[in-house]
């Protein structure tokens, strides 16, 4: 028996050390900065411990809490509005018979770069030759200076991040509606159910394990969206996340912060508190689940 648990040891142990170099030494290594005032040009073992001042002057910094309100209204959007949308969406293929074609087109913004879709949406929003203007100039809409106006510059961002989660979101919930048995529906029928009944009745609490993947899922990318900002902003205006920091998030500003600012001690506070935050927004969704009855499905 201990030489059975010394070969196992033997070959887990390229995968333990694996973890402790690319994993869990960094998370303690920038937990030790986050204490510490560290610039890069001198070794962080030697660099001044200021205990909590990076984390006090992070919630005190107004670019950071513009980047937080920034991201917050990013992630709600895309759970009240893009989940919704890619539930109806996952729907309407189920009433279409051969529907392969519809499934490539509507998963091609999941494989696509968020740098690459964030350059393409740069173009459609250009206000002079964008496409988007266009077509509200030909519905005698007011064109909007969409990546130039921080009013505009943030919904934007917002509508790209919706449009780009929707793919694999839908085809998720498609691949979830596919496992609901329809002896469900058919005596949903016989008790008199309609077809919104039964979407609230049968569909959405069948669908709970689904929702609450997508829903965990959604919160921590929507939270840690970086590139599709650089993307979006990162080619005409002269630094990402503009105009006036209208379009900055959390994670980008950490970058900044970072290796822009050489602020490694505030940049390491600014991660473990995006990591709190994502943190308490997972526990409230899998409470909220289990109130519901999930763990009845």
């Amino acid at each position: 028996m201990k030489v059975e648990i010394i070969w196992i040891f033997l070959f887990l142990l390229p995968v333990i050390i694996f973890y402790i170099i690319l994993v869990f030494f960094p998370i303690f290594f920038s937990f030790f900065v986050s204490f510490r005032e560290w610039n890069m040009l001198s070794s962080p073992w030697s660099s001044p411990f200021v205990g909590l001042r990076n984390y006090i002057n992070t919630f005190k910094d107004q670019i950071f809490q513009k980047a937080f309100l920034n991201t917050l209204s990013f992630s709600l959007a895309i759970i009240f509005i893009g989940i919704p949308i890619a539930l109806f969406i996952a729907i309407l293929l189920t009433k279409v018979k051969k529907n392969t074609f519809w499934r490539y087109v509507i998963f091609i913004p999941a494989i696509s770069p968020p740098i690459a879709i964030g350059m393409i949406w740069m173009y459609l929003f250009d206000p002079t030759y964008g496409p988007i203007n266009l077509a509200l100039n030909f519905l005698k809409l007011p064109e909007l200076e969409w990546l130039a106006n921080p009013k505009h510059a943030m919904l934007a961002v917002i509508i790209v991040g919706i449009w780009s989660s929707i793919g694999l979101n839908s085809l998720i919930f498609y691949a979830g509606l596919q496992d609901i048995p329809q002896i469900y529906y058919e005596a949903g029928k016989i008790d008199g159910a309609n077809a919104w009944s039964s979407f609230f009745k049968i569909t959405l609490p069948l669908l709970k394990p689904v929702t609450l993947f997508i829903l965990i899922t959604s919160i921590i990318n929507s939270w840690q969206v970086f590139d599709l900002v650089i993307g979006l902003t990162g080619q005409k205006l002269a630094t990402p996340g503009g105009p006036a920091n209208s379009t900055q998030v959390v994670v980008l500003y950490m970058y900044q912060t970072a290796f822009r600012f050489l602020e490694m001690g505030k940049a390491s506070a600014m991660a473990f508190v995006l990591f709190t935050i994502l943190f308490i927004f997972s526990c409230i969704s899998l409470l909220s689940m289990y109130k519901g009855g999930f763990e009845n499905v």
